[in-house]
């Protein structure tokens, strides 16, 4: 129980860490990129951790917890960027984590498919500007 804690808390700092704070400099899709590539790095470096820590056991609720105080950070993040109502940040704050959770999966089901600053940077660039086309 107690690495499972101890796990919990560098998993939710390297979380913290990767939201950018209101006051960073780039472009949204750096920014969003700079987040997303830090966190597949932390998963690629540590999959066992997030294994653990990521997919939860049943009952348990610790993870909902801190998608929900992500999803809040998101929302300030863009509520802060943006002039959007607090109702769209706050849907955006959550397709953000989605977006990450996703990746994660993609990490831990796919090693060595995708490397994280590759993973990051087409997601990135598909939020900001859309699925290719492949043209």
């Amino acid at each position: 129980e107690e690495l499972l804690r101890r796990e919990e808390r560098k998993f939710w700092h390297m979380v913290e860490e990767s939201v950018p704070s209101l006051g960073a400099l780039g472009s949204k899709e750096d920014l969003l990129r700079y987040g997303l590539a830090a966190l597949l790095r932390a998963v690629v470096e540590a999959p066992d951790a997030f294994r653990v820590i990521y997919l939860q056991r049943n009952g348990e609720n610790r993870v909902e917890r801190g998608r929900e105080h992500w999803e809040q950070r998101i929302a300030e993040v863009l509520s802060a960027w943006t002039r959007l109502p607090e109702r769209e940040t706050t849907l955006l704050g959550r397709m953000l984590v989605a977006l990450a959770e996703l990746a994660f999966r993609v990490q831990l089901d796919e090693p060595g498919r995708w490397e994280p600053d590759a993973l990051a940077a087409y997601l990135a660039g598909v939020v900001i500007h859309g699925i290719p086309t492949g043209d």
